[in-house]
């Protein structure tokens, strides 16, 4: 439990073992493949595939918001294929991956010209649930109807956060055989807060963060399957969901660190980034899990429901460690709905003044990790921002509070 969870979406840190999966794998120049004819396949894979039909996850040429992990190298999770106009027997069929990003089926293409549409989920199951089960589902109508459910507790180990992840239907035909090109979407969505302190501060000692509020499990269904062809939607993503299922009255809450630990926050360097500018570095990063799609703040039948960060931490001042608290109603910042495949950064920096602001940077503006598979997002959208007024308790500190 003390390995950290920093892991689950960045690709460098491949030692934290998370089962989250990768939205993209990245296919190396000149890898060797497994195939019916063992063809080698090159960086944008020819269709060299003679007999089996076979896959490989395509990698998008955007950044993006949720980062890669390579977990769909390392762990060799199964992909689930579906092929919609019935002209083989793919029907949600297991497909294991062989090697070098490529995961081989069973079933030869056919013999004579023939058309095909195909489809994919893949998943992996934490301290959370897919449809209620810890193992493996089933999940409904060849993935197009499923429940996703994350844990009741914070942890930063392996082994932790429920993720799916569902393709675009992309077209074949045997007439052309070769390695068929799948783009993933995720279905979860990412929370991270990073934090930093002043130069002008003694040393910051973070005691505490608690996330409260949050709706742990969510049931959707895709009522508009895309194909890989198809223009982004206005929240970046393709494949259109329905939610079907949601209980706003059952939240759960994230804290860290642990009772009984500490993390010494780290003072914030200005040195290489651009204009001075925080960026996202994950030695700042204290907190990141996956959840599920939610506005922040709602109003329920005789209560509301409205998602809150607390932190606690100890500043030295002189030589005497002085305690303080400070609670922020997310609601009252942008942005005001966890959207379902992307993610969202939040920044605390401790800092000497009594103001606190908010600001959400324009997705260009931040800095994403490469060869992650996400939403499009417009890079002429215009950043919103809100900005409140508040006083940590017992202190005159400023917490500049930036969301992404």
């Amino acid at each position: 439990m003390k390995e950290s969870v920093h892991g689950i979406w960045n690709r460098t840190m491949k030692a934290a073992g998370c089962t989250i999966l990768s939205a993209v794998a990245v296919v190396s120049a000149a890898l060797q493949v497994s195939s019916c004819t063992k063809a080698e396949v090159p960086d944008e894979p020819e269709r060299n595939y003679d007999d089996c039909i076979a896959f490989y996850v395509k990698a998008r040429p955007t950044k993006a918001i949720i980062e890669d992990t390579d977990k769909l190298y390392d762990l060799r999770p199964s992909i689930y294929v579906t092929e919609d106009l019935r002209k083989t027997d793919f029907n949600n069929t297991e497909v294991k991956f062989t090697d070098n990003g490529v995961w081989r089926s069973e079933k030869d293409w056919a013999s004579t010209p023939q058309e095909y549409t195909f489809y994919a989920y893949t998943y992996s199951i934490g301290g959370g649930s897919i449809n209620g089960s810890k193992t493996a589902g089933p999940i409904d109508d060849n993935g197009k109807t499923v429940t996703i459910t994350q844990p009741d507790y914070y942890a930063d180990g392996g082994d932790v956060w429920t993720d799916f992840l569902m393709s675009y239907s992309v077209s074949a035909n045997s007439a052309t055989p070769g390695l068929v090109n799948l783009e993933f979407e995720r279905v979860t969505t990412g929370v991270e807060l990073y934090m930093s302190k002043s130069p002008a501060m003694g040393d910051v000692t973070l005691t505490g963060a608690t996330f409260s509020g949050i709706m742990n499990s969510i049931t959707f269904n895709l009522t508009k399957p895309a194909a890989s062809t198809d223009l982004a939607g206005s929240n970046g993503m393709k494949n259109g969901w329905t939610i079907i299922g949601r209980d706003p009255s059952k939240t759960v809450k994230y804290t860290y660190p642990y009772e009984g630990q500490t993390i010494k926050l780290k003072e914030f360097d200005p040195s290489g980034t651009q204009d001075g500018k925080f960026t996202y570095d994950t030695k700042y990063r204290v907190m990141n899990f996956l959840t599920v799609h939610q506005p922040t703040h709602e109003e329920l039948a005789g209560s509301t429901r409205t998602v809150q960060l607390e932190i606690s931490y100890i500043v030295d001042e002189n030589g005497k460690d002085v305690p303080y608290t400070a609670t922020f109603d997310l609601s009252e910042f942008s942005p005001a709905v966890w959207t379902r495949g992307h993610k969202v950064r939040y920044y605390l920096s401790i800092d000497t003044s009594t103001e606190l602001t908010g600001t959400i940077a324009k997705w260009e503006e931040v800095d994403f990790i490469e060869s992650t598979l996400l939403p499009d997002t417009d890079p002429d959208e215009e950043s919103s921002a809100a900005v409140i007024t508040g006083v940590t308790e017992g202190s005159a500190h400023i917490i500049t509070a930036s969301i992404q």
